[in-house]
């Protein structure tokens, strides 16, 4: 079941063809020494540990089956590494999300409004799985480039749905609203509903924010563009557990 399509960032020239093949899901390859001045090592309330950059739900699935060799736990300190793996595609959601955008209908009941944005050039999708959590699809050019599980709103403090636009906010911007919490990769959709690194299991547990992976929210900050760019996201029906045709 689906639930979201997107808004872009910065320039996208370093977006490599070869990352947007429907059918090869690309595993990347970061060293930590990238990381080092990045807010999951220099902002205060966000641990350096695995569980960080790939989620709770997901980091022990990607450090089994992509760093086999990583003699460290989900909490472990990533900067005592040199570099780790990751899937752009998280596995478990090769089944849900199509490889292309057009073949969306198939999978969710999108209105008319909905499917017009279907060919926008880059595409953000939410959706509600019948795993009965919440996950994120990117699309460029219509294929499908990165899925991950990802975080909304509870119940009581409902994710906004609709079709927006997105723009970048601070790459270590902290909340107006909740304390200060932090806010890391900031992309806002809609007044104070952003997209932005948190901890996710793929359950309801937000003020109303979508909570990214660390990992895969610093990929989509520095891959979307930030201005001029045909950029979309649309939230449907994220509380809604029965949309997912597989």
């Amino acid at each position: 079941m689906l639930s979201f399509l997107l808004y872009g960032i910065l320039g996208f020239q370093e977006l490599k063809l070869s990352l947007l093949e429907p059918n090869q899901a690309s595993v990347e390859q970061v060293y930590t020494a990238e990381l080092q001045s990045s807010p999951y090592v220099k902002m205060k309330g966000v641990p350096s540990t695995f569980t960080t950059l790939f989620g709770e739900y997901q980091a022990p699935t990607i450090l089994k089956k992509y760093n086999p060799d990583l003699a460290l736990s989900e909490t472990g300190n990533f900067s005592d590494i040199e570099s780790f793996r990751f899937p752009l595609i998280y596995p478990e959601l090769e089944g849900y999300f199509p490889h292309t955008a057009i073949e969306l209908p198939t999978r969710l009941d999108l209105t008319q409004k909905e499917q017009n944005v279907l060919k926008s050039q880059y595409l953000l999708v939410i959706a509600h799985t019948d795993l009965e959590r919440t996950a994120l699809g990117f699309y460029y050019d219509g294929k499908l480039t990165l899925a991950t599980f990802i975080s909304i709103g509870k119940k009581n403090m409902r994710s906004k749905e609709g079709i927006f636009s997105l723009r970048h906010d601070s790459i270590f911007y902290r909340s107006r609203m909740f304390n200060g919490e932090p806010m890391p990769y900031a992309l806002r959709y809609s007044g104070p509903y952003f997209l932005h690194r948190g901890e996710s299991d793929g359950t309801y547990r937000s003020h109303g924010c979508v909570r990214v992976p660390g990992i895969y929210q610093k990929w989509l900050y520095e891959h979307l563009p930030s201005s001029g760019a045909d950029l979309r996201i649309i939230v449907h029906k994220p509380y809604e557990i029965t949309l997912f045709k597989k």
